[in-house]
């Protein structure tokens, strides 16, 4: 019964997301394409080394100068996620979401636009080797998240068609319910490297 609401919820998702495209699809938006890209490799006070990537393939339309709206496909594996701001420690963490979103320009000049997206995401993610968890501890266990914020970036427009981007930070709320405990929530804001993904979008 819970998996079907999960599937319920990102079934709701993507139809909103198709009909916003279609919308600005009727209004001669610009579709655009990209993708960035994430990685953090450092060692403990141990020494063990910690890895964190990131892979989000993006869409979207251009609506006017300043509004944007489209949608991420994330994909995120953590090596070891024993100090990375989880609720839950674990041996490693691997999830995969999606993430509609509206971008609004803050800033711009003929090259260069400071932005903020508004984001709204769903990831189905596996912890595995769960530590400090009682009985659990070990164990493999799956999970459901979901996120609502606010995460600024900066844009450089290369060309006519090609820009640089780079999205840094973020401020907003999540909850994390994994299956066979009470859903946590927390709200965070987070402005460290580790949260830093660069990328680059092809504009048709």
């Amino acid at each position: 019964m819970k998996n079907f609401q999960n599937y319920a919820v990102l079934r709701k998702l993507f139809l909103t997301l198709s009909f916003l495209l279609i919308v600005c699809e009727a209004a001669n938006a610009q579709v655009y394409i990209g993708s960035t890209f994430g990685f953090t490799s450092r060692k403990d006070a141990g020494g063990v080394s910690k890895k964190d990537f990131k892979f989000v393939p993006e869409i979207g339309y251009q609506l006017n100068e300043k509004v944007y709206v489209g949608t991420n496909l994330g994909y995120r594996r953590i090596g070891d996620a024993t100090n990375s701001g989880f609720t839950y420690a674990c041996d490693k963490y691997i999830s995969f979401g999606i993430a509609p979103y509206i971008r609004y320009n803050l800033y711009q000049n003929e090259k260069v636009r400071l932005f903020a997206d508004g984001v709204v995401s769903v990831w189905h993610a596996k912890y595995k080797g769960l530590q400090n968890a009682g009985e659990q501890t070990g164990k493999n266990i799956d999970g459901n998240r979901w996120t609502a914020g606010i995460r600024p970036g900066i844009a450089y427009d290369a060309t006519l068609h090609f820009s640089f981007m780079a999205k840094i930070g973020w401020l907003g709320y999540s909850s994390t319910k994994l299956k066979g405990y009470k859903a946590t929530s927390t709200w965070n804001t987070d402005v460290d490297t580790d949260n830093l993904s660069i990328g680059f979008l092809y504009h048709f």
